[in-house]
């Protein structure tokens, strides 16, 4: 049902034309390779200015020829658990020089709040 490799590859080209998103990642279960029949599409992307999410659903529905299309802007999530998972576990479907600093910076607090999750909790 899920041909990963094009929708990568749809992805990356509807994305090389949007000047305002600066970096995009594929995740969850179809870049994990475990899709089913019920799993929706993951995106993430960080916008220069503030995203219209509800927009770029609608694109990315109608690029995808699928319904199910669920977009997150980093800009927006303060869930370091899942914006962990993005940067472990993404697919990279734009890139840009302030990726990696942005990843490095949001990495950190995310071992961070893991760990002192860990310690307040016990787990």
């Amino acid at each position: 049902m899920f041909d990963k490799s094009t929708i990568v590859e749809k992805l990356k080209s509807y994305f090389s034309t949007k000047q305002e998103i600066k970096f995009a990642y594929l995740f969850g279960s179809v870049a994990s390779d475990k899709a089913f029949s019920l799993s929706d599409i993951d995106i993430a992307v960080m916008c220069s200015k503030k995203c219209n999410v509800m927009e770029l659903m609608a694109q990315l529905s109608y690029l995808l020829k699928f319904d199910e299309v669920e977009v997150v802007d980093l800009s927006q999530t303060h869930n370091l658990r899942l914006i962990k998972e993005i940067i472990q576990k993404g697919i990279v479907l734009k890139d840009s020089p302030t990726r990696e600093e942005w990843e490095l910076q949001k990495y950190h607090q995310a071992l961070d709040f893991i760990n002192h999750t860990k310690v307040i909790y016990g787990y």
